[in-house]
């Protein structure tokens, strides 16, 4: 890192827009800059003199204030380095949980912004990660945010880290759970199509039949729908899903624990291996569109057949998972039509042409959700999350929403 101040051909990763708008904007450039010269100067000087207390830990404080305060200005170059750097502290052998932390925190901050950096320009290694991993995983330190490590693993990395768990896939055994949750953590999923034969390749097909072969929702089950919601998500378009949707559908509706038939079958009441409804809303969302749009179709059926518990007079504990479907399935929905036709070029793939949202397909999603929504207004657990649901659609296809609205 240079701890100059010349910015001559500086181009900055990502500003705060807002900063702009300042009276003082005219100064923030150089405060900037004059700041960021000023960590990296002392953050490099405490680490060469191996100050992680409290050197290292109160200018990585620094820099996660400057994150705050002025967003990415700094160079690509710089921002490379601040990683590369930040990952070594964070994997550093008995380092103190607190600290890791702090340095986690402030490393999750940098990767936030996935299009900013490609594969290309950063790699990590994922084995001293995992061995971190292992270390924590059955204390009380806090999560570290892996989600955001395994856009940056090499190609070959899903190899190795398939010889590594493999042998650990044995339905029978409680190692099953270490395995599949290893995986749904650190196996990478955002790569180039012409890499797609050393990723997602190599495993998908394998725990697709197994997944598929289950039917007793073993604890490892939740896990593998998180990992096959991500690779959906990221690779919308490139994989074909079709003979698989109906049993998704079907699992999602079990999942969803509604009490059924007169008797009032349902789930236990401390049922823990349901699926997390932000990762079904991923998985829903990137299996829509398409020729023939064949999940839109299963989409429709799956509320129509659970419509009439958004009845205002229907009250339960399945209260809290159907409002939050609701109320996060048309913002997914947002977002991907926002990806799919308005974010700017990076070097994530970019989704097909034939596999994109059209406007008739948005139309018939409204359709499938509006009713659901508008019986959820008056729900006894308050209206909020139908008013979420409403604004969002509306977003979308605002001529079959406002006027149903204004009418109730």
């Amino acid at each position: 890192m240079t701890v100059d101040g010349d910015v001559a051909g500086f181009v900055p990763q990502k500003e705060v827009v807002y900063n702009g708008l300042l009276p003082y904007s005219d100064r923030l450039e150089r405060e900037a800059t004059e700041l960021l010269a000023e960590i990296k100067a002392n953050l490099s000087r405490a680490v060469l003199l191996r100050e992680l207390w409290p050197g290292v830990a109160f200018w990585s404080g620094k820099l996660f204030s400057f994150l705050k305060l002025y967003g990415r200005m700094f160079s690509k170059e710089d921002h490379i380095l601040f990683i590369k750097l930040l990952y070594e502290l964070v994997t550093l052998p008995d380092l103190e949980p607190h600290m890791m932390q702090s340095y986690a925190r402030l490393l999750i901050q940098l990767l936030k912004k996935k299009e900013l950096l490609s594969r290309d320009d950063l790699q990590l290694p994922w084995r001293p990660l995992y061995d971190l991993y292992k270390r924590i995983v059955y204390s009380k330190t806090e999560h570290l945010g892996l989600v955001w490590f395994p856009k940056y693993f090499t190609a070959s990395s899903t190899e190795e880290m398939l010889d590594e768990w493999r042998p650990l896939l044995c339905v029978f055994d409680m190692v099953m759970q270490k395995a599949v949750s290893n995986m749904e953590l650190f196996l990478p999923t955002i790569m180039p199509p012409e890499e797609h034969s050393q990723g997602f390749r190599l495993w998908f097909d394998e725990l697709m039949t197994l997944w598929m072969s289950v039917q007793n929702q073993p604890t490892w089950e939740g896990h593998l729908v998180n990992l096959f919601a991500r690779l959906a998500n990221d690779n919308i378009g490139y994989l074909d899903w079709t003979a698989y949707i109906p049993t998704i559908f079907t699992r999602i509706l079990r999942s969803l624990n509604i009490p059924v038939g007169v008797s009032q079958m349902m789930a236990p009441r401390y049922l823990t291996n349901s699926y997390d409804i932000g990762h079904l809303v991923l998985w829903i969302t990137a299996l829509l569109g398409g020729s023939g749009n064949p999940a839109q179709k299963e989409l429709t059926c799956l509320f129509n057949s659970i419509a009439s518990f958004y009845h205002p007079s229907n009250h339960g504990r399945w209260q809290l998972r159907l409002m939050r479907l609701l109320q996060r399935l048309p913002a997914s929905v947002v977002r991907r039509v926002h990806r799919e036709r308005h974010a700017a070029p990076s070097w994530i793939p970019l989704v097909p042409e034939c596999q994109r949202l059209t406007d008739g397909d948005l139309q018939e999603f409204t359709r499938s959700i509006t009713g659901a929504a508008l019986l959820a207004m008056f729900s006894k657990t308050g209206s909020t999350e139908a008013a979420y649901a409403l604004q969002n659609l509306a977003l979308l296809t605002p001529e079959l929403v406002i006027p149903p609205v204004l009418e109730k």
